[in-house]
């Protein structure tokens, strides 16, 4: 389940829930061009990749957005 997502022209990243009864969360970076997704254990990892890759995103929940 999707925790906390956000968006570019390049990206997509997001946290979602490993388990849905679980407080353990995953993190992933999709290239939108590629449409490779890569998926991080830890904030950490996923920050530095983000870091990398030169994404200056912040991860907003889902109801910050305007989806209608």
């Amino acid at each position: 389940m999707l925790v906390r997502l956000n968006w570019d022209d390049n990206y997509i990243v997001a946290s979602y829930l490993v388990e849905l009864n679980s407080r353990e969360l995953n993190y992933l970076i999709l290239n939108k061009d590629t449409h490779e997704v890569t998926t991080y254990l830890t904030v950490n990892d996923f920050k530095t990749a983000m870091a990398e890759k030169d994404i200056n995103l912040n991860l907003k929940r889902k109801h910050e957005f305007d989806w209608f």
